[in-house]
């Protein structure tokens, strides 16, 4: 039967068949004259506008099968092709091959073997392959054709099948197409028999049936569309609700259907009866009126079960909408019971919430400023314990100068006793002004090795044998010499003191006058050392001098916390010091100091004793970076996001505050500067990024 045509209709149609079939089409297959008695007969008969393929076979001595089927259109075009193509002056075989030829789908006859016998143009269009076939199997085109054999595998075991059991054999080819819809192919095998029981060869024929396999795939999957839809929409927590123009339900869906009390599918029932909100119809008409003027509409109401009449609080969203020119109304309806209840839980807890929030603000006001006390006492507390751990810094860069400058007093004094004693008086006031003349100029290096002493004593004397061979005291004078510190090619100074008759007395005062002036530049330079380390913990410590922003040379700076820190640093570990000296950016020169110190101190101790601390610094376009890295322990991962909250701290062993690092950040906010970390098993870095003015 065909889909497109009511059963009714075909019925009544069928009818007209049966009247219209000819006697002459059963008594042909009697006739005495056929020899073969199962012929089919063939006619295309036109009933009620509706076109039959009618097939007369005799199947037995006295049994007539008649097949009756309504023709497609496709079939119709098919029949009416092939009949308009046909020569009428052509002899039955060839009326046979010439029909064979114009069917538009494709025919091939086969012996035993596979082998074909013949094959129509619409099996294979070229010719030239066409007579090659002949006499060869699909194999052999697969191989002509470079196709794997593979793929008419299954056809050849279908072919196999009906040699076998002689029965005809029927399947469907599918093609992929790339993209696309795939090409499905109707396939027939049908054997000729002997009389004898054998197959004489086999027919085939191919009809390309794509459209009707696509379009039945496609209603199989838009069932399967429909069925899921309706799977979701009847597991749906929301009520949904289609009624059209007149109230009437068209569509509910599970959870509405139980909600309602409406168990049938009829859906004979109207919005009147369970939505309380319209009590009349123009109550309904009314809300359609708004429902086209806004679009969309949406409202607080109960919905009434038909069956127990119960009431249940739900939230409604109407959305007007046309299905094939009909207009319908679709609602979504959610059960706010839960929502309801919640309000009032919410109402009672912010009752609560505002007496307790009162209480609270006074106790809160008060637990900050403890807080903020107490946060400033911790922060003096860290900020005293890094002084104290700088003292014993500070005390050791501060003994060495203050050693040199006792020393070097010490050593001035015993020259000084020297010369009044016994040195001055033995030499003349010339000699007096020409050695402290000397000693002015001069700033050589009084304090030389043993075997440096011995290997210029040895040169001097061989000088002073070659001017001076007459004298016997040369290696004296030679000693006494070097001691003053004068050089074999220094000829003026040499030629003065020889030209004097008290040489010895001449070079002990040079020597002593030398030394002088050699302890007080020592003295000078440890006083400047030691007024370096109390000048640099001076600006160290000068916390609050600076309230408001100003230019800060960034390598001073952190230059003044290398120096608070050098007593730390000499002791094992490397500091790679490389911040360009005249980038200045604009900020707090004191607070910058604690950026510095705290990021310093955590290197420190987080190398412990041997390890390397780099701060560099370099500029890129209007921005200034500057990386804090060292060789310590890894961060671990999971700590790095709390590292710079306050009071978090991984030195509790060593009264840590947890203060440091949440300085830091607050020193960069202050700065509008960022501050990125990362740490590996090789470094740990913190890079400082500064935008220039």
């Amino acid at each position: 039967m065909r889909e497109d045509v009511p059963n009714s209709t075909q019925g009544k149609a069928l009818l007209e068949v049966f009247k219209s079939v000819k006697y002459s089409n059963f008594t042909a297959l009697f006739d005495s004259s056929t020899s073969d008695k199962n012929n089919d007969v063939f006619d295309v008969l036109n009933v009620n506008n509706l076109r039959f393929d009618v097939r007369i076979s005799r199947i037995g001595e006295d049994i007539i099968y008649l097949h009756c089927a309504p023709m497609r259109t496709s079939d119709i075009a098919i029949v009416s092709h092939v009949i308009n193509s046909i020569d009428p002056a052509l002899t039955p075989d060839q009326f046979i091959l010439d029909v064979m030829h114009h069917l538009p789908f494709d025919v091939g006859i086969f012996d035993r073997n596979g082998r074909y016998l013949y094959i129509n143009p619409a099996g294979i269009k070229n010719d030239s392959i066409r007579n090659f076939i002949i006499g060869k199997t699909d194999y052999d085109y697969c191989d002509l054709k470079g196709i794997d054999r593979a793929t008419v595998e299954p056809r050849m075991i279908n072919f196999r099948r009906v040699i076998e059991t002689k029965i005809p054999s029927e399947w469907v080819d599918e093609h992929p197409k790339p993209g696309g819809e795939s090409v499905f192919v109707l396939r027939r095998y049908h054997p000729v028999v002997t009389s004898t029981g054998e197959v004489s060869y086999v027919i085939g024929y191919g009809i390309d049936i794509s459209a009707e396999r696509n379009s039945e795939l496609k209603l199989q999957e838009k069932q399967k569309d429909l069925e899921r839809l309706t799977f979701f929409l009847d597991n749906a927590i929301v009520g949904v609700q289609v009624l059209n123009e007149k109230g009437e339900f068209a569509y509910l869906n599970k959870t509405a259907r139980e909600r309602l009390g409406i168990f049938d599918h009829s859906f004979d029932h109207t919005i009147y009866e369970i939505e309380s909100f319209f009590q009349s119809t123009n109550d309904w008409l009314n809300h359609l009126k708004e429902l086209k003027d806004k679009g969309h509409f949406s409202i607080d109401t109960n919905h009434r079960n038909i069956q127990t009449g119960e009431l249940t609080p739900v939230h409604v969203e109407v959305i007007p909408t046309n299905f094939e020119g009909e207009n319908f109304i679709l609602t979504m309806a959610t059960d706010i019971r839960e929502r309801i209840e919640f309000i009032k839980e919410i109402e009672l807890a912010n009752e609560r919430f505002a007496e307790i929030n009162e209480k609270l603000k006074a106790s809160i006001a008060e637990k900050t400023s403890r807080n903020d006390e107490l946060t400033e006492r911790l922060a003096n507390q860290d900020k005293l314990a890094m002084i104290g751990e700088i003292t014993a810094g500070i005390t050791h860069d501060l003994n060495t100068p203050i050693g040199a400058v006792k020393i070097g007093a010490e050593s001035i004094r015993y020259s000084l006793e020297n010369l009044f004693k016994s040195v001055i008086e033995k030499c003349s006031f010339d000699q007096l002004h020409y050695s402290c003349s000397r000693a002015v100029e001069s700033n050589v290096k009084m304090f030389i090795g043993g075997l440096q002493v011995m290997r210029e004593t040895k040169a001097f004397n061989d000088e002073l044998k070659s001017r001076y061979p007459e004298r016997s005291d040369l290696e004296t004078l030679a000693s006494a010499f070097v001691k003053a510190r004068i050089l074999a090619d220094e000829d003026d100074v040499i030629n003065y003191v020889m030209s004097g008759d008290n040489p010895l007395e001449l070079l002990d005062l040079m020597y002593h006058i030398q030394s002088i002036r050699t302890f007080v530049d020592t003295v000078m330079e440890a006083g400047e050392k030691a007024a370096s380390v109390i000048r640099n913990l001076r600006f160290y410590l000068k916390e609050g001098a600076n309230l408001s922003k100003e230019r800060v040379n960034l390598y001073e700076n952190i230059s003044t916390v290398l120096n608070v820190f050098n007593h730390q640093l000499k002791h094992g570990i490397e500091l790679i010091f490389d911040v360009p000296r005249d980038v200045e950016i604009v900020g707090y020169e004191s607070k910058l100091y604690q950026l510095w110190s705290n990021l310093i101190k955590n290197a420190i101790d987080a190398i412990g004793s041997k390890g390397e601390l780099f701060i560099t610094g370099w500029q890129e376009n209007n921005h200034l970076m500057v990386e804090v890295k060292n060789s310590g322990k890894m961060i671990p991962l999971e700590i790095r996001d709390k590292i710079f909250e306050k009071f978090f701290t991984t030195k509790a062993e060593m009264n840590g505050t947890g203060l440091g690092l949440s300085i830091v950040s607050k020193v960069i906010e202050d700065h509008g500067a960022q501050i990125k970390l990362k740490s590996d098993e090789h470094y740990t870095s913190f890079l400082v990024t500064f935008t220039l003015i």
